[in-house]
């Protein structure tokens, strides 16, 4: 009896359907059944097409056969440019990636001047290539491409330019280009030539220059590190783009060293006034995510030195309350202003890092983490034991990265200060009172750190200090250090309730575990796959500890 055949192969959806879930090398099994099922499971194979020149010729896909499914090649990726990759009849493309450099000359086929006249013919043959993106090409794409993909009718989906050169020819052109772009990526790249109306607006030299008051396109801007547009123009670019939804800003120094020696006061001071007029005219609508880094010295950079805590305001003023979740400000004045505007979102803030930020003191924390239930991760400098009884109960339980130090030593006017400088004589008696006093601080904390119960970092890089920030070598005031203790004897099984832990950083401390703390940890964390610091002063114990984690494939980074 001949087997029935099921009627469901005989229909394409059915096939399709059970395509979208095979994996690649299935499909090609699959590819040879018949030409029914060639015509409908090739499209999977040929949607995205990558071509690395360091894959073995055999591996490459010939002439013959780009030419004959070019048709069905929707995004294409190719590694070190060559004109039989580019002349192969797409006319669906939807995006394309070029990468290489001029050293890397494995596959490549034709002159740059053939190589170009190739990929304008690909870009005038497929209006829907709305998303480019470009890491270290070669050839540098010129004007006439650029002006192609800027007169495009649709809008660009994206635009990432990475380590790469825009000619003064091109740049009206690729300016034009990133202003009709959803989400706009340059990274390492050099806009070369300038021109007055701050061009990357509003250039003179453009032939069709946009609407003043028309927004701009982009919904997603990242600008990071790019020589020969000045910080006025980037920011003038970023007020006018009002639909924007996440935004990152780096500065790495837009202004050289000679240029800032240069620079008289009256100039310095435009260029503050004009930040402060453009910051001041913001609208952002939409806005959830900021991310505004400083790099480098902050009194020796331009945007640190200009970016003021008026400035800062004036940007979270301009986001409507409640709407902003992620603010990374690393470097940057944050004070007071800054600070009240922020408030306005604590209702729905998930993500601050505000590393190097000093403003972002104890007090400031604390309120933090009494005030943003919805916050998830928060890195900052310490936490004051004072502040945290003072304050309210945290209702970030929804807590997975937690970064910043915990200050456990008296300062002075509190109880229990002692000034060592005036009275270094030891007090065995008074050591046991501040000795009792931090184990009874750091069950405190730990009880607050158990009930983030979904926590996977935490990050406790506590300074080693002595008791009342005594500096010196010998006296009582050495008998402990104020850091958190991760040892049994000190409360170790108060996080127990921490099951989703995956990493734990101690590193700026010396803690004193021995192998039944270690083995708390591995039972109590089940999920602990890294463990960062120096666990014990002994390096036969540190040895020995170390083992014990390796055998329990947990990474330990030796903190030296």
């Amino acid at each position: 009896m001949q087997p029935t055949q099921h009627p469901a192969v005989n229909l394409p959806e059915i096939i399709t359907a059970i395509g979208f879930f095979l994996p690649r090398k299935s499909i090609v099994a699959c590819l040879q059944v018949n030409s029914s099922f060639h015509s409908l499971l090739a499209p999977f194979i040929y949607r995205s097409l990558k071509i690395y020149s360091r894959h073995r010729a055999s591996r490459r896909p010939s002439t013959q056969t780009l030419e004959h499914y070019a048709h069905l090649v929707h995004n294409l990726s190719i590694n070190s440019v060559s004109k039989a990759y580019l002349t192969a009849g797409y006319r669906n493309l939807r995006s394309i990636t070029l990468s290489g450099s001029r050293g890397n000359q494995n596959a490549r086929i034709g002159t740059d001047d053939e190589i170009l006249d190739a990929l304008l013919q690909l870009v005038q043959d497929n209006p829907g290539l709305t998303s480019w993106i470009l890491v270290d090409p070669w050839p540098q794409i010129p004007a006439c491409i650029w002006k192609a993909i800027a007169e495009m009718t649709t809008e660009l989906d994206m635009l990432l330019l990475n380590n790469t050169r825009v000619s003064e020819s091109a740049r009206p052109w690729f300016l034009m280009a990133c202003r009709k772009t959803r989400r706009l990526h340059l990274k390492m790249v050099t806009v070369e030539g300038s021109g007055s109306n701050n061009n990357l607006t509003e250039s003179t030299s453009s032939p069709l220059p946009p609407s003043l008051n028309a927004p701009f396109s982009p919904r997603i801007v990242r600008l990071d590190d790019v020589p020969g547009l000045s910080m006025l123009e980037q920011l003038e670019f970023l007020t006018r783009c009002q639909l924007l939804e996440d935004v990152f800003w780096r500065s790495v120094n837009q202004f050289t060293h000679i240029q800032l020696q240069m620079a008289t006061e009256q100039g310095v001071s435009f260029i503050r006034a004009e930040m402060q007029r453009f910051f001041h005219s913001m609208a952002w609508p939409y806005l959830t995510s900021v991310h505004i880094e400083n790099q480098g010295d902050y009194s020796d950079n331009a945007l640190g030195r200009s970016l003021t805590d008026e400035s800062l305001g004036h940007l979270l003023k301009s986001i409507p309350s409640g709407r902003l979740k992620k603010l990374l400000c690393m470097g940057l004045g944050m004070g007071t202003e800054g600070l009240r505007s922020l408030s306005r979102h604590f209702s729905n803030l998930s993500v601050l890092n505000a590393r190097g930020n000093t403003v972002i003191t104890s007090p400031v924390l604390q309120r933090l983490l009494e005030s943003c239930p919805q916050l998830t991760m928060i890195d900052a400098t310490e936490l004051h034991i004072r502040d945290i009884r003072k304050g309210g109960p945290w209702v970030c339980t929804r807590m997975v990265d937690l970064h910043f130090s915990f200050n456990l030593w008296l300062e002075q006017g509190d109880v229990g200060w002692r000034d060592f400088t005036c009275s270094p004589l030891a007090d065995k008696a008074q050591d046991a009172v501040e000795i009792s006093r931090f184990i009874q601080d750091q069950h405190y904390i730990f009880d607050r750190l158990a009930k983030l119960t979904v926590l996977e970092c935490l990050d406790v890089q506590v300074s080693p200090v002595r008791f009342n920030g005594v500096t010196g070598s010998g006296g009582s005031a050495m008998i402990h250090y104020g850091e958190l203790d991760f040892r049994v004897s000190h409360g170790l099984e108060k996080l127990s309730a921490l099951k989703e832990l995956r990493y734990l950083d101690v590193s700026a401390v010396y803690q004193r575990l021995e192998r039944e703390d270690v083995e708390m940890m591995v039972l109590q964390w089940p999920k602990l796959d890294f463990l960062e610091g120096r666990l014990n002063s002994d390096k036969q114990v540190e040895a020995i500890l170390r083992e014990y984690l390796a055998e329990h494939n947990i990474d330990k980074y030796l903190f030296e």
